[in-house]
């Protein structure tokens, strides 16, 4: 999350991981230990930062999981939870932006959803359906929230804590 104020930008990360954290304060970014899939809690610490901070300018949406299983695995507890994160607490923090009193006009939401959205593979049928999702919300929100800019960028294999065990 960022803010234009004086020249300079006031950025706040959030994330789940305290140690994701700790290395942004030395470069006096607003840091806030937060998990997404807890929806109340998301929203108070959003309207937290816009109290203390001001509206919100821009934003980047990088949450994700994924669980690499065939259909036969899949608990509901797998797909519940890549649903929350990677769909549903987008989706809170939307309905948060789409306020004036909590984003400018001149808002720019940027979602990272997956190429996997595209081209589905066995054993990640969750992920490509929630990204899937992701998509249609960036389009519907874009017409709905005009003039806020509200993009996504889809990309494909990258290496990561999630994927580096993965076979590619």
């Amino acid at each position: 999350l960022a803010k234009k104020l004086s020249g300079y930008m006031q950025v706040s990360a959030l994330s789940r991981r305290e140690d994701r954290l700790s290395n942004l304060k030395k470069y006096k970014i607003n840091t806030y230990k937060i998990d997404v899939t807890e929806y109340n809690k998301f929203r108070e610490l959003i309207k937290k930062i816009v109290t203390k901070h001001g509206k919100i300018t821009h934003v980047i949406y990088c949450a994700g999981t994924q669980q690499i299983k065939p259909l036969r695995s899949l608990n509901d507890e797998d797909i519940n939870n890549i649903f929350a994160v990677n769909t549903i607490a987008p989706l809170v923090l939307s309905t948060l932006l789409a306020s004036r009193r909590i984003s400018s006009n001149d808002l720019v939401y940027c979602l990272v959803s997956s190429i996997a959205s595209f081209k589905a593979e066995p054993g990640i049928i969750p992920y490509s359906m929630s990204k899937a999702s992701m998509n249609a919300m960036i389009r519907g929100m874009a017409l709905e929230l005009a003039p806020k800019r509200i993009v996504g960028v889809a990309p494909g294999w990258l290496e990561t804590e999630m994927t580096k065990n993965l076979s590619n």
